[in-house]
């Protein structure tokens, strides 16, 4: 007999709840600190591993997902957790590495050989060309002003599937140290909700 499978647990957020202090005791898409400058930490690029409980939830809904995006990937740093994102979903996913800025030629043929598609994209500016099944907006919000992750967001709808899933990432402080809150949303008629992991 065949295991049953676990229903996701969800619970509606406002669109207002993704610029407040109201999901899960911190905001979103809107940080406890302000914009930074490059360098100032060693997690200011994303980096192999970062998002542990991503991978986790795309592991598990691997049969859910086509095609999935990650924006602001890091493609000049060869889009290491697109990779992951790659093994964690299998073959028969679309995978698409999604950044404002190009990579060197190698790199962009070493990551098609790896099975990821590169497309270079403004999401504040217009949404992305494909439909897809799960995005990831992590962490590159925190260089967006207000507006432009607004944009992002309503971007970001536009772009996904109903049922679709976005899976994100705030950076806020406790204390001195950086503290990555790892989350994801899930569309629906009418609007996100929280998927509690």
């Amino acid at each position: 007999m065949p295991k049953p499978t676990r229903k996701i647990q969800t619970r509606l957020v406002s669109f207002q709840e993704l610029f407040s202090n109201k999901v899960g005791s911190r905001g979103l898409y809107f940080p406890s600190f302000r914009r930074r400058r490059p360098g100032l930490f060693g997690s200011d690029y994303t980096s192999q591993g970062r998002y542990p409980m991503h991978n986790d939830f795309l592991k598990k809904t691997r049969g859910k997902i086509r095609v999935f995006s990650d924006i602001g990937c890091a493609i000049v740093l060869g889009a290491p957790t697109t990779l992951e994102a790659r093994n964690a979903l299998g073959k028969n996913s679309a995978v698409y590495a999604v950044d404002v800025k190009e990579a060197k030629l190698e790199v962009k043929k070493d990551l098609e050989k790896k099975g990821l598609t590169l497309l270079g994209h403004d999401i504040a500016k217009a949404p992305l060309p494909v439909k897809c099944d799960a995005i990831r907006f992590a962490n590159v919000s925190n260089w967006m002003s207000q507006s432009d992750r607004r944009r992002a967001i309503v971007n970001i709808w536009k772009s996904l599937r109903i049922g679709g899933f976005l899976l994100g990432s705030i950076e806020y402080f406790q204390g001195v140290r950086p503290v990555e809150h790892e989350f994801v949303l899930r569309k629906t008629e009418r609007g996100f909700e929280e998927v509690i992991l």
